[in-house]
This record gives C-alpha cells, structure tokens and sequence, in this order.
C-alpha cells in the first residue's frame, strides 16, 4: 500500500482475513453486540465446535485492474497531504462531531485499525472503526472535505442484504457496517465481508464502488446455511443484482 495512506498498528494487531478474526495483542477491545438477524442453528450438545481452516493463500477480496497509478494521481494534487492528521483528529473531536455514538468508543483501536485514502485535492475517503463484535470491526466510511477551517463530513451509507426470520431476502442501509473490509484504490472498489457467526461458515460479500459522492452497491453474495462447512466468500451465492 503506497504511504500515503494511514495505517497504523499499535497496541492492535489486526488479523485481516476471510474468517481470521481481530486478536489483540495488548488488552482486548470491548465487545460490542452487533444487531444482526437470528441465525437458525441446530445444538448438539455432546458436538465440540471447532473453527473452521481458512486456506493460508486465499485470492484478493478485489481484483486491481489497469487505471491512473495512485502515484501519479498524487503527483497531480497541490494541496498537502492530510492523510496522517485526519484520525487523529476525528478521535479528538469524536463527541462533538457525533462518531460511533452507538458504541462503545476505543480511540486505540479506532487509531490502528482505521484508514484514509486521499481521493481528490482535499477530498480524503475515511474508512473509520468505532468498535468490535465478538469476531469482526464495526465500521463505517465518510467522504472528509476540507477547503475551509472546517471540514466537511459526510457519511456513506452501506446497503446490504440478509435473510430474515421468514426465510425472505431483506434490503438494508446503514452506516454501520460490521466485518472486514478493503479499498482498491486503481479499480476505487471496497469489497466488505461480513461474518455470520464465528466459525465463518456463513455470512456475506458485498463490493461498492465509490463514485466521488456515494457507496454505490455492485454486487452481494451471501450464504446463508451456517452448517459447518466452509467455501470462500467470492464463492458465495449472488444475489444481487
């Protein structure tokens, strides 16, 4: 990843993966629930679950493709590069701009898992986490504009789908999005996994394009069945478009 871009890693070692999970090498973050539909799963009380292997060299989540390097991009721009002062500021203004207000907030965390990604002469792409579940981030991304004193803030919203108790494929946007997600800036694709549950045997993948002003959805695969077996999210069923 080019060096513009913030990434910092602390007190936090952050396992990126499909199904690898968060470990903390220092003191582990607080776990936030994450509301999520039920997931109907059969217990076997005399059956010892065991996490599931994830292969050791899995494909990329996003595939690059030829566009403007992102070096030459920046060679273009003027104005300095905010890159590595935006989390930090947003973690010091996190009360008054009203970040994660529904979570319990970890500015460490926050500062070693979160990321900037400069999009334009004073547009910054913010990929922002608020907090964890059990085994995943919780998330969200903001489009930071800063041609005054002030920057500008604006939230983008995730759409994604789920099965509902009935069995029905259900619609959602939110700004909070939990899981694992990744930004190719060549092809401006994030590819978000989420995890249904632990073991990672069921969950989804959706990829959005960042137009400039929105996430806009371009493709979900999700499986639903959490039956203990494991097959790699890009191979999870489309359903949609």
């Amino acid at each position: 990843m080019p060096s513009q871009y913030f990434l910092k890693f602390r007190y936090f070692c952050l396992s990126f993966f499909l199904g690898l999970g968060v470990v903390s090498c220092g003191d582990r973050p607080p776990e936030t629930e994450l509301s999520m539909p039920p997931v109907a799963e059969e217990a076997d009380p005399g059956k010892i679950e065991q996490p599931i292997p994830v292969p050791a060299a899995p494909p990329p989540l996003v595939n690059s493709q030829t566009a403007l390097s992102t070096q030459e991009a920046i060679a273009a721009y003027t104005s300095p590069d905010l890159s590595t002062e935006i989390i930090p500021e947003l973690i010091e203004n996190q009360t008054s701009l009203g970040l994660c207000p529904e979570f319990r907030f970890d500015a460490e965390l926050t500062e070693a898992a979160s990321n900037v990604y400069r999009v334009g002469e004073n547009d910054y792409l913010v990929h922002l986490v608020c907090g964890s579940s059990a085994y995943q981030l919780l998330q969200d991304y903001f489009l930071y504009q800063k041609t005054t004193a002030q920057p500008d803030l604006t939230p983008l919203p995730v759409t994604y789908f789920y099965q509902n108790a009935n069995g029905e494929l259900t619609q959602e946007t939110d700004t909070i999005m939990a899981g694992y997600s990744e930004y190719d800036p060549a092809t401006k694709t994030i590819s978000i996994f989420t995890k249904a549950r632990g073991l990672g045997d069921c969950g989804s993948l959706g990829f959005y394009k960042f137009t400039g002003t929105e996430l806009r959805l371009e493709r979900f695969l999700m499986k639903n069945e959490c039956d203990g077996n494991y097959i790699e999210p890009i191979d999870y069923p489309q359903v949609y478009p």
